[in-house]
């Protein structure tokens, strides 16, 4: 009996060992996958440091307070920046738009420019004069410096 018992437990210790090897192999195979992946993830992540830096910097520039920030926070900082870059951008434009006209009109009142309304002119007379000044703003805005 006890060589029954001895060969059972050997059998049993076997398939064991066999299931073993098979998950070891499997792990083996998602460690190797998972660690592909990880690559590429890591290498993706350094794209996108890399190409989005320039721009952060831009818009918020490292100060040497801001030396050990993550670009991470530098980044949801740059929301608010963006703003106010778009913001005196539009100044910009705006303000020599209005000086090319104060100096061919000395005499012309600005509020219109102001409220975007112009009394007695409809919605597609309004339209269409703006389709009529694209070249020229267009033109403008490739004269522009920012």
């Amino acid at each position: 009996m006890n060589g029954v018992l001895f060969l059972q437990l050997r059998s049993e210790l076997e398939n064991d060992k066999k299931k073993a090897c098979d998950e070891l192999a499997c792990l083996s195979e998602a460690n190797k996958k998972a660690e592909t992946e990880l690559a590429a993830a890591r290498e993706e992540n350094r794209r996108l440091v890399e190409a989005v830096t320039p721009v952060v910097d831009s818009l918020v520039p490292l100060t040497s307070e801001d030396a050990g920030r993550p670009l991470l926070d530098r980044l949801h900082q740059m929301t608010g920046a963006l703003h106010g870059y778009i913001r005196d951008a539009t100044h910009a434009c705006a303000v020599t738009i209005l000086g090319v006209v104060k100096a061919v009109m000395p005499h012309q009142d600005m509020e219109p420019f102001a409220t975007g309304h112009v009394a007695g002119v409809s919605d597609e007379d309004l339209t269409r004069y703006e389709e009529e000044v694209q070249p020229v703003a267009d033109a403008m805005i490739e004269r522009l410096d920012f």
